[in-house]
């Protein structure tokens, strides 16, 4: 119902995610550059703009331009099912940690935006699970079908390529510790490296086209974002350029580090889908995510679970965090992180069954206690229309269709929408 009632209302979504596809409307084409100050326009991949765009077209009115947020929110839980009935958690518990990773507060709240966070970690996970399968069928055709969500996310977001590289590299290790066979074989070998060679294609056709732009306009990978001292999205002759290598640096890694702890706790602001000083992980990665990412370092030191399939997503979670953690330090940042309660509530439920927990009564009736809590929880301060804005929600779906506008609505100020209209009116 937020999806279809609220209009966009997000400051992000004024800025760089919506903007262009009204221009792009407007001029009935999608041009490789725009002239705006807001140079983020012409460095970030603009796919997820694109989808908005299509409901835009489509319909001639912005009624379900958020609604792609949604659509990948939903994808979440069978995904995140068939990630863990892969990982052998039996169906109950799969069930209900899939729920319990819907209702993390960061999805609830990003799931009626125009945003491209989502997107950009919920088309991760599906590329996780393609190779799952792979992992357990060694069938090939699965990383060409990993390869189409990777391409699919490369369209989202201009740090969408560490997400496949960092992939690459533990994918390479698990098929070498888990069939040694396949990588000695030399026509298993073959295969491999066509159908890696295919999958690179594939990455390469469908999300590739931004890079190629911000190549060919900007000369560098970052697009607008490489150049020194930018004041607008148009090319600035002789601009100085900033270094894909500039941007990691160890004093935003320390920052990170010494924030982690605080955030995930959600004690210090009121939430928002833009986090301030927030994860929006929820009550349930401080009780399972935290006992997740513990599991994932100590499994190192046990060679039974050392090589279990389920490390592979965990260990993946925990390096792509760090990396982020190297070039990314903001009040904001952890909107891109939800891929991290995402995957460690994947596998505290398959730690937990290692544990032997669920077959112990008093435990497996404090997990369910702690789920329903957690969700009840998030429910309360998320779904209803008082996280929205207690004052306006009211009276905007009392106001007519034509007056339901952004400028009408918003949560940042305690105007109602009654003044608006009466000052419009005047």
């Amino acid at each position: 119902a937020k999806v279809v009632i609220l209009p966009p209302h997000i400051w992000d979504v004024f800025a760089y995610h919506l903007t262009p596809a009204v221009e792009w409307f407007q001029r009935g084409m999608i041009p490789p550059v725009l002239d705006t100050p807001v140079y983020r326009i012409n460095a970030q991949p603009l796919g997820m703009t694109v989808l908005n765009y299509w409901f835009f077209i489509f319909f001639r009115d912005d009624f379900l331009v958020e609604l792609p947020q949604l659509l990948w929110a939903l994808l979440l839980v069978p995904v995140s099912h068939a990630i863990m009935r892969l990982l052998s958690v039996n169906e109950s518990w799969s069930q209900k940690f899939s729920m319990l990773a819907f209702f993390t507060p960061i999805v609830l709240m990003q799931a009626i935006t125009a945003k491209d966070h989502l997107g950009l970690n919920i088309g991760f996970l599906a590329a996780l699970l393609f190779i799952l399968l792979f992992l357990k069928r060694w069938d090939l055709r699965m990383l060409a079908l990993a390869a189409v969500a990777f391409g699919i996310i490369l369209g989202y977001k201009i740090s969408g390529p560490v997400h496949p590289a960092i992939t690459f590299v533990f994918l390479v290790y698990f098929i070498y510790v888990a069939n040694k066979q396949f990588i000695s074989d030399r026509k298993s070998r073959g295969a491999l490296l066509k159908v890696s060679l295919v999958s690179l294609a594939i990455m390469v056709v469908i999300g590739g086209y931004w890079y190629i732009r911000n190549m060919l306009v900007y000369g560098s990978l970052l697009g607008a974002l490489s150049i020194k001292d930018q004041v607008s999205g148009s090319p600035v002759p002789d601009a100085g350029k900033i270094q894909l290598a500039d941007t990691f640096q160890l004093r935003r890694f320390f920052g990170n580090i010494e924030d982690f702890i605080p955030r995930i706790f959600d004690f210090q602001s009121l939430y928002g889908a833009d986090l301030p000083g927030l994860s929006g992980f929820g009550p349930q990665f401080a009780a399972f995510g935290l006992l997740a990412i513990i599991a994932s370092i100590a499994v190192l030191f046990f060679r039974k679970y050392r090589h279990h399939p389920a490390n592979f997503i965990a260990w993946i979670a925990v390096t792509l965090l760090l990396t982020y953690f190297l070039f990314y330090h903001s009040n904001n940042n952890y909107r891109l992180f939800s891929f991290l309660p995402m995957i460690m509530l994947a596998y505290a439920a398959v730690v937990l069954g290692w544990l032997g927990l669920y077959k112990n009564r008093p435990a497996s009736g404090l997990i369910n206690l702690i789920l329903v809590a957690s969700i009840a929880w998030n429910f309360y301060h998320i779904l209803p229309p008082s996280y929205t804005n207690t004052l306006a929600l009211k009276e905007f779906i009392t106001l007519d269709a034509p007056q339901r506008t952004s400028a009408q609505y918003t949560r940042w100020f305690g105007v109602r929408p009654s003044m608006y209209k009466l000052l419009g009116d005047l």
